[in-house]
């Protein structure tokens, strides 16, 4: 299996392996079209980006009823052990949130909970990110594409739809969110909003042309816009207080596919391989740290964990 396979890649927060408690890991999502199975089925990668064990076995991630449709797996954000995934119900279109949540002994992924859009959030999910014990999901309407919020209740924990989050918008593609602050990617522009107790307020908007993606972390927001019809440019914004954001810096102008930033690392697909991007200790550059190709490729010491 080559890195040309993969239609979307995340890195999120830092974690330790089974068994491997002093061994540093990380959560990389992808989709992998199998082409034995009759749908593309969710697929997890883990990568450790330092010294680690042989591979573990792949196990599959199913929703509770054991059966998934075609579409299971083209939308989902993952944040440490917890997993969403947007669902098809029945009626054709991607109306639920499935959410599983992973066994910290055996290392199993299980459906804890499913959210089903309302008629007042949309039709069909576009996109989800997830930090914590908050949420944000991307929804087609009549009129656009609207954002919505997502908390999960600290006492019974179960999630509910909280707020929407700017309104309906033309050209919504992406949105993240990082502890109160949410970045929504829109004909050509993001626009970044922070949670008060009167609901989500807008303290900055970008310009930033043909838009494809758009990642928040502690200390950066982290574009990727369209050059030409093959390359994207990689751009990092750093917060500052404020809240606010200084000018961006390019992190890089080849990259082809999707990437997942978590604080001050950067993963991203070069056509068929994947480079990882770190911030240097000023905060003001960025440099290409390691190259990570296709499993039984020119680097053993990355750990490729697949649950398919």
């Amino acid at each position: 299996m080559g890195w040309s396979q993969i239609m979307e890649v995340d890195l999120k927060k830092r974690g330790v392996l089974p068994g491997q408690e002093s061994q540093p890991a990380d959560w990389v999502r992808c989709l992998l079209p199998l082409p034995f199975k009759p749908q593309a089925m969710l697929s997890l990668l883990l990568l450790s980006l330092a010294q680690a064990p042989a591979p573990c076995l792949p196990s599959e991630i199913l929703p509770a009823s054991g059966t998934a449709s075609p579409s299971f797996g083209e939308i989902m954000a993952v944040d440490g052990d917890r997993l969403m995934v947007a669902a098809d119900s029945g009626g054709g279109s991607l109306d639920v949130i499935k959410v599983f949540e992973r066994d910290a002994v055996g290392g199993g992924w299980s459906e804890v909970q499913e959210v089903a859009l309302a008629h007042i959030q949309g039709d069909w999910l576009v996109d989800l990110d997830l930090d914590g014990d908050r949420a944000v999901a991307v929804v087609t309407t009549g009129s656009g594409r609207e954002s919505w919020g997502l908390e999960r209740d600290s006492a019974s924990g179960l999630w509910g739809w909280g707020l929407e989050i700017g309104g309906s918008q033309i050209g919504v593609r992406r949105a993240s969110v990082f502890a109160d602050d949410v970045a929504v990617a829109s004909a050509g522009r993001v626009r970044c909003y922070r949670r008060d107790p009167a609901g989500w307020q807008l303290f900055k908007t970008i310009p930033t042309g043909a838009v494809t993606e758009v990642d928040l972390s502690l200390r950066f927001l982290v574009t990727s816009a369209s050059n030409t019809t093959v390359w994207s440019d990689l751009r990092a914004y750093t917060r500052i207080p404020g809240p606010d954001l200084l000018p961006p810096i390019l992190v890089a102008s080849l990259s082809t596919g999707s990437f997942g930033v978590d604080d001050d690392r950067i993963i991203t697909r070069f056509g068929g391989e994947v480079r990882h991007f770190s911030a240097n200790a000023a905060g003001d550059g960025w440099f290409a740290a390691q190259t990570i190709f296709p499993p039984g490729g020119a680097t053993p010491s990355i750990l490729l964990w697949l649950n398919r």
